[in-house]
């Protein structure tokens, strides 16, 4: 296992090589996913679409993950 920071957000070991803007492109796939999560879950508690499981708080696993499967 790969640990970056510690639990109180402390850097553990070297900072990995990330440019800026893959940095920025990063966030920006976080707060997406935020705001899809939001839309989907009013979109559920209407009934307007079916069970939908909220992964808010949770959005860096998806966007680490898919990050790290880049070229």
């Amino acid at each position: 296992m790969l640990q970056i920071v510690d639990r109180h957000g402390a850097l553990v070991g070297e900072e990995p090589e990330l440019s800026d803007q893959a940095l920025l492109e990063m966030y920006r796939l976080l707060l997406l996913s935020r705001q899809f999560d939001r839309k989907a879950l009013a979109l559920q508690r209407q009934g307007r679409i079916g069970t939908y499981a909220p992964a808010e708080g949770q959005e860096a696993v998806p966007v680490g993950s898919g990050a790290a499967l880049g070229p």
